[in-house]
């Protein structure tokens, strides 16, 4: 039960590092094992391949959710903070500046081709 367990939570991370496009030298490297180690227990356990395929369906889908956000255009606020001195005083000054991106049209043209296939 104990060995599913901690299965389960290196699965977990497993699938965290692949939804952030991290290799699998890399995973293996987080893990603290081997990539020959890693792809034996790759092939071993089931979890460890679900999680990798659940990964990169998180990391498709953030890559579909940029792709459809740059399409339909977004607005962005920074803010800069310094410290000024007056009067022997330190003042905290924050300033935001709103950028707004219009809609991309080749964003536009390649949900349509490649999601919705039109």
């Amino acid at each position: 039960m104990e060995e599913k367990r901690r299965l389960g939570i290196k699965a977990r991370a497993i699938s965290d590092l692949t939804a952030r496009r991290s290799s699998q030298l890399v995973i293996s490297q987080q893990r603290g094992i081997s990539p020959k180690t890693f792809s034996l227990l790759k092939n071993k356990h089931s979890e460890i391949r679900k999680a990798i395929l659940e990964g990169e369906e998180r990391l498709k889908s953030a890559i579909l959710d940029a792709v459809y956000k740059r399409a339909m255009g977004f607005e962005t606020t920074d803010e800069v903070t310094t410290l000024e001195i007056v009067n022997e005083r330190q003042k905290k000054r924050i300033v935001k500046t709103r950028k707004t991106f219009s809609p991309d049209v080749d964003a536009c043209k390649y949900l349509l081709m490649i999601k919705f296939g039109k």
